[in-house]
Order: C-alpha cells, then sequence, then structure tokens
C-alpha cells in the first residue's frame, strides 16, 4: 500500500533478490544495520528514499528505470545509487518531507514557469539540493569502502546528471555532484568514522521504536526510544517521537516536554513545533498551541499539517473565514486528503455557504466513497437546502457505512418527516446510542 499511497495509480512489488543483496553488501561496510524496506514501485520516477507517516523507512525503486540506467553495467553503478539513498535516509532528509511538496513544486515551474516560484519555494529547492549533495558524500564513502574506484563511484552521475543551471532543480548539476562524491570517497579513503558503533545502537532502539509506534504500541516505542536517548541524548529526532508516542500514550506533559527538548536541540524543525501544538489543543492552550503552528508555517510555508493545526484552533474560536483560508492553502499543497475538504466544507456551513460546502463534502466523497462523514455532512446541506430525497439517500449511505451514527440518524429523521415518512424508528435507533433527545422523541412516538 506504501507505494500506492506515494503514488497514485501504482502498484507494489516485493523487492528483487539482487537488490536486497545490493542493500546487504553495503550495511555490511558501513557498520549500521538494517533498518529501511526495500520496495519496487514503478510509479517512482527511478529511486526514492521515503519514511512514512508512521515512521518506517523505505528505498522505492523504479526497476525498469534501474535497469535501462545500468544497462548490463557493473554491479557497482547499482550499488553507488542504493548508498545515495541510503545516505537520505542516515542523514535524516526523510523524517520530515511532505506527499507533494517536490511533486507540485516542479508542475507550477511546468505550468507557470520559473519566475513563478516564491522566495519560500525556492528555499525549499535549495535545501533539497544540499540534501542531495549530503547523499552524494554518503554515496562516496561506501564506494570507496565496497572497493570502487573514484571513477566507478561517479559512473552513475556522469550518466544521468548535466551541467545546466540547477537553481529551479531539486538536484545539483553534475560537477557538484562529482565533486561531492569525491569528498565522500576521499574521507573513507583517509579513514574518516562516517558512523560509530554507539550511533549504531541508538539507531536501532529508535528505529525499533518507530516500528512499535507504527503498530500503535506507544509502551514499547516509548522504551525504545528512551533507549536510544540514553545513549545520544542530543537528537532533535529521537526527543521528537518519543514526545509523539506520549502524545499517542496520552501523556501529554512527557510529550510537551520531549518536544520542549526537541526544539532547544534544532529549533528549526517546524514538526516540534506542530506536533507541541497538537498536544497544547489537547490540553485546551489554544493560544499557545497557535503561537506554535505559526512558527512551524513560518519555517516551512508548505507545511499542510501545520495549517490544518491552525484551522482546528480558529475553529474554536469561531473565525471560519480564518479556517476556510488555513484550509484552502492546505488544499493547494495537498489536494487528495479528504479530511481538509471535510473541515472547509463545514466551515463553509457554519456561513451559509451552502453551495461551497456542498462542493466539499462532493469533492470528500469522490477521494473516498467509503467515508460516512462525507455522506453524513452532504446529506445536512440538502436538507438545509429542502432538498429532501437528496439528503434521505446521503444519510442511509451514512449510515450503512457507520451504523453508530447518531447524527445521521437524528438528521434523517427530520428528513423523514419533512417527507411524511415515518420516522420513529430513527429516533429509537438514536436513543440506543445514547442521545436523550431521541430518547424523548421515542417515547413519544409510542
Amino acid at each position: 500500500e506504501m507505494c500506492k499511497y506515494f503514488y497514485e495509480n501504482a502498484n507494489n512489488f516485493s523487492s528483487d533478490e539482487n537488490a536486497n543483496n545490493n542493500l546487504e553488501k553495503i550495511l555490511s561496510v558501513t557498520g549500521i544495520s538494517k533498518t529501511f524496506t526495500l520496495m519496487r514501485c514503478d510509479a517512482v520516477p527511478n529511486v526514492s528514499a521515503i519514511t512514512s507517516r508512521t515512521g518506517i523507512r523505505y528505498i522505492m525503486y523504479n526497476k525498469i528505470w534501474l535497469d535501462k540506467t545500468i544497462n548490463n553495467k557493473d554491479d557497482f553503478h547499482n550499488l553507488s545509487i542504493l548508498a545515495h539513498e541510503i545516505g537520505h535516509h542516515v542523514n535524516g532528509h526523510t523524517l520530515h518531507t511532505s506527499k507533494h511538496n517536490v511533486r507540485d513544486i516542479l508542475e507550477k515551474i511546468i505550468r507557470f514557469g520559473e519566475q513563478s516560484l516564491t522566495e519560500n519555494e525556492l528555499e525549499f529547492l535549495k535545501q533539497r539540493r544540499f540534501y542531495e549533495i549530503q547523499a552524494d558524500e554518503y554515496s562516496g564513502f561506501v564506494m570507496y569502502n565496497l572497493g570502487a574506484s573514484l571513477e566507478e563511484a561517479q559512473n552513475v552521475i556522469n550518466l544521468i546528471s548535466t551541467n545546466e543551471n540547477d537553481k529551479y532543480s531539486t538536484h545539483p548539476n553534475k560537477n557538484k555532484r562529482l565533486n561531492a562524491i569525491k569528498k565522500g570517497y576521499e574521507n573513507a579513503k583517509n579513514n574518516s568514522s562516517n558512523i560509530d558503533a554507539e550511533t549504531n545502537l541508538a539507531d536501532v532502539n529508535f528505529y525499533k521504536g518507530l516500528e512499535y509506534n507504527s503498530k500503535n504500541k506507544y509502551v514499547e516505542a516509548i522504551s525504545s526510544y528512551s533507549k536510544a536517548i540514553e545513549i545520544v541524548p542530543s537528537k532533535y529526532e529521537y526527543h521528537l517521537h518519543r514526545g509523539k508516542a506520549y502524545h499517542n500514550d496520552l501523556n501529554f506533559e512527557l510529550a510537551l516536554n520531549d518536544f520542549d527538548i526537541s526544539i532547544k536541540i534544532n529549533p528549526e524543525i517546524a514538526e516540534a513545533y506542530n506536533y507541541r501544538a497538537s498536544t497544547q489543543i489537547m490540553k485546551n492552550n489554544y493560544d499557545l498551541a497557535l503561537k506554535d503552528c505559526d512558527t512551524a508555517i513560518k519555517l516551512n510555508t508548505i507545511y499542510t499539517e501545520a495549517y490544518f493545526n491552525r484551522s482546528r484552533i480558529n475553529e474554536i474560536y469561531g473565525n471560519y473565514e480564518k479556517v476556510i483560508s488555513d484550509l484552502s492553502i492546505a488544499i493547494n499543497y495537498d489536494s487528495l486528503n479528504y479530511t481538509y475538504y471535510i473541515k472547509r466544507g463545514n466551515a463553509y456551513n457554519e456561513l451559509r455557504e451552502f453551495d461551497l460546502a456542498q462542493k466539499d463534502f462532493t469533492k470528500c466523497i469522490k477521494l473516498d466513497s467509503n467515508n460516512y462523514e462525507g455522506y453524513l455532512h452532504r446529506g445536512n446541506i440538502y436538507y438545509n437546502q429542502r432538498q429532501y430525497s437528496s439528503a434521505y439517500e446521503d444519510l442511509t449511505f451514512s449510515i450503512e457505512l457507520n451504523s453508530f451514527n447518531i447524527n445521521a440518524f437524528k438528521i434523517r429523521a427530520e428528513v423523514s418527516r419533512k417527507l411524511k415518512q415515518s420516522f420513529c424508528e430513527d429516533y429509537n435507533n438514536c436513543c440506543l446510542l445514547g442521545d436523550e433527545e431521541c430518547c424523548e422523541i421515542s417515547l413519544r412516538c409510542k
């Protein structure tokens, strides 16, 4: 499912034996543990290092592209590509990526030209190029340890890269990348240590924590993160993810403490502010949460989850225009998140902009035809617009998808009144779900 999540209309394939063997070769000379999952995903343009929302590290590769690029050349070509992607994971580049950032910016360049990019978007591309340089250095380091010559370590870049202006690109030009590989190669040649045993042990515990967290085993995750922190207390990532686990385990004070430490270690990470905002929301500290959302957005202007969190606070304050503004920005960067449409639709509904609300709920249903909330809210809109037959149909769908849906029963009962149909059964079902108002009406029905 991960291939389909990141690349629509894609199919997953298990990794092939050759890719796994090459991964083992790289790990054998770097001293790091196998905390990556290889996955063939032919929707990926080439090869991509990705960390899921649950923190599991993937290296997805397009076998067709890989075979065409390698074209029966020696294994060093394949190894250098894989080492580069591992370099992204080792350097922590994939911990904070958003699903659509790169694609949205590149699509904007195609549609509107390079000059359409904002300063923040240009800064984002610059950061991406810096990440590529770091990954290239790591690749050079690995290739020396695998016994490759410098020329062999640089061969793939000579094949796929050019010396064109890279200002509007996610990747540096050829000469910059060749120099980065050379730097990593020379560091290895001069016996520069890339990773020590202690750091490796900390990382092993950290990624055990991520695996536990992905299975909702928060206590075990916290224990693993704590072991990592005990070994290397200076990594903000360890505190950030332990904070998330504490938050998920409803231990908000300890979560806040970890987010505070993470921010103290590295005050430039938007994700830490956003998660601290989420925890402050749970503690009803809305002003503090709003401040953290503002900081997260300032650090990363295309961080959709921070816009969503800020919209939650403004919804509580009744600032529906601001809710709509933030969610519109979030949708601009992540147009496939149905939750954003539901929340924006609700804000439009509060402002009695029923047509716009209806469009958002319809979009939600198109994105997820089994979303009971989409049908519930659109059914309510139809009810407000006196389109009772359409309302009844949507509310029935909503109940079929979630039979514990109190509001759907209540609204459908009112719709049935308007249609002069029996409504007592809906009030009775609503009463059985614990709604006192429904119970009173149900008694009168009898």
